[in-house]
């Protein structure tokens, strides 16, 4: 404790009710009357107590250079004195243990050794902790890289952008990017302090080369490896689109094609239509002709006045109408009820005409119409 009297001790006892460490010390009492004073010898107070007080202490001072020595010591109170000391290195989420001695001594401080610091100091009685203490150190980039999105060979038109990242406190204030040409040309350089991000908005095949950036804070530079970049020319990507639209073109030819022959053959087909002839049998031939304006009459063919015959050589085998019996029933293989049917045989002889009844060719009775006249060959006697 501190040199002085004690007050209110003007007694023969000291009475201390709550003993601290700061009590610790050597006490004396002097005693005095009218004829003098005495002192007594000094009596040494020993109080023991845990740590106190620990702290850790960085020399020197402040922000340190990379490549200077370091000192950190750990300084605690205690009585007895601590028997031992720890020191600890915290390093993200994580808290490593560096060293059991009071002071910790880096003789080449490096970037690695960068961060906080904290000290336990302990003895038979109980530990301490230190408050956290900062070590900086001051280094140039180092590990410095070049990063190409979306990949180091990409096709012309498209954008490209290329990140320099280095590691450097304080913080790197100048990037500078450079250009090798894959022919081995000149460099050339783009120098720029906006950041570590370099884009091209659209690349064409000059821009392929090898790239590199330049980091640089004010203790130094650090350049990244070489980086390849590849632009594959417009002329691919042409090519590739020519290709897809000869593709594209030739199906469409093909397609009109198939279109243009199925019309076709629908257009011909309709055009060959009303041309088309009954089907032929081997003793009649069937045919349709439009029909007459004089109205049906009912009855023998006798009441139907004659008209004069014109058998020419070029239709041998027409037959004048004989009287027949009225029609009760007609099948008839016409499919069109607005046309009158008119039956004649090829045949050479009257007695080889066979027709008795005309079969139907799709199944359906006849319907009656006015415009439509039913004609039956009878059957010659013999």
């Amino acid at each position: 404790m501190e040199s002085g009297s004690i007050p209110d001790s003007f007694r023969s006892q000291l009475h201390i009710s709550y003993l601290r460490y700061t009590d610790r010390g050597e006490y004396t009492c002097v005693a005095r009357n009218s004829l003098g004073t005495d002192r007594s010898r000094p009596l040494l107070l020993n109080v023991t107590f845990s740590p106190k007080n620990t702290r850790a202490v960085v020399l020197p001072t402040g922000d340190v250079r990379e490549g200077s020595p370091v000192n950190l010591s750990c300084v605690s109170a205690a009585h007895p004195p601590p028997s031992r000391y720890t020191w600890y290195h915290i390093v993200g989420d994580q808290v490593i243990a560096k060293s059991t001695f009071q002071n910790l001594t880096i003789p080449s401080v490096r970037a690695h050794h960068a961060g906080h610091y904290y000290c336990t100091a302990s003895n038979r009685l109980g530990y301490h902790s230190s408050p956290v203490a900062r070590l900086t150190v001051l280094y140039p980039p180092k590990n410095t890289s070049v990063l190409a999105r979306p990949s180091t060979v990409v096709d012309a038109g498209q954008p490209l952008t290329l990140t320099c990242s280095s590691q450097a406190y304080p913080a790197v204030d100048n990037f500078t990017w450079h250009r090798l040409p894959l022919d081995g040309g000149s460099a050339q350089s783009y120098g720029t302090k906006s950041g570590p991000v370099f884009t091209f908005t659209e690349v064409g095949p000059g821009e392929s080369g090898r790239y590199y950036c330049e980091a640089r804070n004010r203790f130094g530079a650090h350049s990244s490896p070489v980086l390849t970049v590849k632009v594959r020319g417009r002329l691919k990507v042409i090519a590739l689109a020519s290709a897809v639209g000869v593709s594209a073109a030739l199906i469409t030819l093909t397609v009109a094609i198939m279109i243009s022959k199925n019309m076709h053959r629908v257009d011909f087909e309709s055009a060959e239509l009303p041309n088309k002839r009954p089907s032929v049998t081997a003793d009649t031939m069937f045919y349709e002709s439009a029909p007459q304006p004089h109205p049906i009459r009912k009855g023998k063919m006798s009441d139907i006045p004659e008209e004069p015959e014109d058998l020419s050589d070029s239709h041998p085998a027409i037959v004048p109408l004989m009287e027949a019996p009225p029609i009760t029933q007609m099948k008839s293989c016409s499919s069109a009820s607005n046309n009158v049917t008119v039956h004649y045989s090829k045949l050479s002889s009257v007695d080889q005409v066979q027709v008795h009844n005309l079969a139907s060719c799709s199944g359906k009775k006849p319907k009656d119409s006015s415009t439509v006249v039913y004609t039956l060959l009878p059957q010659p006697h013999h």
